[in-house]
């Protein structure tokens, strides 16, 4: 699942700029802010994710239940993209100085987009490139890569380990910080094996 989740992010920032640039006819200053708001929300939101299956959900329904708004956040912007009628008529190859002629999108295009992009962000998702023709087939290439994603995870469940959350997380934080404090000025091991690493010691099951 995770390889086809980066599938469909890696290249945000360059596929959503000429998205909001050449289709929905933002200004250069737009379309990067817009393009930074997302990808802010996604990263921030990933702790939210984080968080939820450590305490209330299990690791796998949370990939499950996030998986499946990604498909649904990414299907959006694929349907806007392939009917025109949802988007301002594109301004393709138009220097930034004449972006004031071409045709602004209206506050229901623009916030059909938002409904698309938001959930993919609520799912830590993103968008597949976009080539110079083609963008609905770009958009429509990551939400089948996002069902993809979702529909393997859910035909491993039965040989995958279900983890269920148990204490607060909270507490578990700030034992750290206190055994932290409490080991400050302790000697660094000269033997390798006698330091926690996560690898040999201590990792928490799925």
């Amino acid at each position: 699942m995770q390889g086809l989740e980066n599938m469909a992010f890696v290249s945000n920032a360059v596929s959503l700029v000429t998205y909001f640039y050449g289709y929905m006819n933002f200004s250069l200053t737009k379309s990067a802010t817009t393009l930074t708001n997302f990808m802010e929300t996604s990263f921030l939101l990933a702790l939210f994710g984080g968080f939820l299956s450590d305490t209330y959900l299990t690791r796998f329904q949370t990939c499950a239940i996030f998986g499946s708004i990604e498909f649904l956040g990414n299907a959006i912007p694929a349907i806007q993209a392939h009917f025109g009628v949802l988007r301002p008529f594109p301004c393709i190859e138009v220097p930034p100085s004449k972006m004031n002629k071409c045709e602004q999108a209206s506050s229901g295009q623009v916030a059909i987009l938002f409904t698309g992009l938001y959930p993919v962000a609520f799912g830590s998702s993103g968008i597949k490139g976009l080539p110079s023709v083609g963008v609905d087939w770009a958009f429509g290439v990551s939400t089948l890569a996002i069902s993809f994603a979702v529909l393997f995870l859910c035909m491993g469940k039965s040989v995958y380990r279900i983890y269920i959350p148990q204490g607060s997380p909270l507490i578990r934080i700030f034992q750290v910080f206190v055994a932290a404090y409490k080991n400050r000025k302790l000697p660094t091991p000269k033997m390798a094996d006698q330091l926690f690493e996560m690898h040999d010691r201590g990792r928490s099951p799925h």
